[in-house]
């Protein structure tokens, strides 16, 4: 039997042995069949079979540890172990190594490596270029109808005309604040604001005799939708971004200077541009490795309206509603005052 499966463990096709997850389904299949044929010959009922008599169950009981005792011996070489020993222990060995080695056992690979199976449900290679697409197209949406009231902002003449200084290390240092571009465009809340004081339903003022007051229940909608873009905007920026980060790097997006760090986005050559500089051997090298990541014109636009219109007018509703009135953090993606996660 471990001549047997020695030999069941090779690949006569390509010379070499199987891979684990392979072997593991012969060795498997194997003590499963031998389990099934020794229970068969100990554990035939005989023809004369006596239900109810003490006796004759005894003997047959007898009869039966004496068939299997007798298999087990036949099997056995003095002094080694059991066949049925090594297999298990094969076993064991293939099922640590596949477990290593393949990672979420949810999904695998295909032997051409053209198909990733989840569940055994296929998601071919052409379907992520759809993916990335369509999470571009809904961030889009999501800015454009919900968060710019239709206004489509992403396509502004000035921001092929941004540039920026990646020396100014000063705190509040940002693309924004970049004096040359402030001559050029200036981040301000007005522009959304006079979209939003357009709609009639729902109406963002409340007009009483005395004054006008802010209506809370469009601006807690419009903070809900500024979360789902952001939700889609990072996804965006980690697929379509170069080779994709690790989340923990992705997240610590900085886009202000700030006394005690860096900020890590940028404008080269009308670019937008991510400096990541954390990674997982810093700690144990003391040293950081810088890796730019440019993003796709189109996220690129998307960055830059929502840092330019969106955020300014995040920043107003957040002072009006009185839940952060130190203003936003930093960070391009962080855990907002209201407690949800970006």
């Amino acid at each position: 039997m471990v001549h047997f499966l020695a030999i069941a463990s090779i690949n006569i096709n390509q010379f070499h042995y199987l891979q684990p997850k392979e072997h593991t389904q012969i060795l498997a299949a194997f003590q499963h069949t031998i389990r099934m044929i020794v229970l068969h010959n100990c554990f035939n009922i005989p023809d004369n079979h006596q239900p109810g008599n003490q006796e004759h169950e005894r003997q047959e009981h007898e009869e039966i540890s004496t068939k299997f005792f007798s298999i087990r011996s036949s099997c056995l070489v003095l002094g080694t172990q059991s066949p049925m020993d090594t297999i298990f222990r094969w076993l064991r060995y293939g099922l640590g190594i596949n477990k290593i080695t393949r990672g979420n056992e949810a999904f695998e690979w295909s032997e051409d490596m053209t198909v990733l199976r989840y569940h055994d449900e296929p998601i071919t290679i052409t379907q992520f270029p759809i993916l990335a697409n369509n999470i571009v197209t809904q961030a889009q949406r999501i800015l454009v109808e919900k968060l710019c009231f239709g206004e489509n902002m992403t396509e502004n003449e000035a921001f092929v005309q941004l540039k920026d200084s990646r020396l100014d290390m000063n705190p509040g240092a940002s693309i924004m604040s970049y004096e040359p571009n402030r001559k050029i465009l200036s981040p301000s809340p007005k522009s959304i604001l006079t979209l939003a004081l357009r709609q009639k339903a729902p109406q963002w003022k409340s007009a009483t005799s005395q004054s006008d007051t802010w209506n809370a229940i469009p601006m807690q909608t419009y903070l809900h939708l500024h979360e789902l873009f952001l939700d889609y905007l990072v996804v965006a920026c980690h697929m379509l971004g170069g080779q994709p980060p690790r989340g923990s790097e992705l997240l610590r997006l900085r886009i202000t200077q700030t006394a005690e760090s860096d900020r890590n986005l940028f404008l080269l050559n009308g670019q937008v541009m991510m400096v990541l500089r954390y990674h997982k051997g810093q700690a144990k090298s003391g040293m950081e490795k810088i890796i730019p990541r440019f993003l796709p014109a189109q996220v690129g636009k998307l960055v830059l309206c929502y840092l330019y219109f969106v955020r300014p007018f995040i920043v107003m509703i957040q002072r009006i509603l009185r839940i952060d009135p130190c203003g936003m953090s930093p960070l391009m993606w962080a855990k907002d005052s209201i407690g949800k996660k970006s």
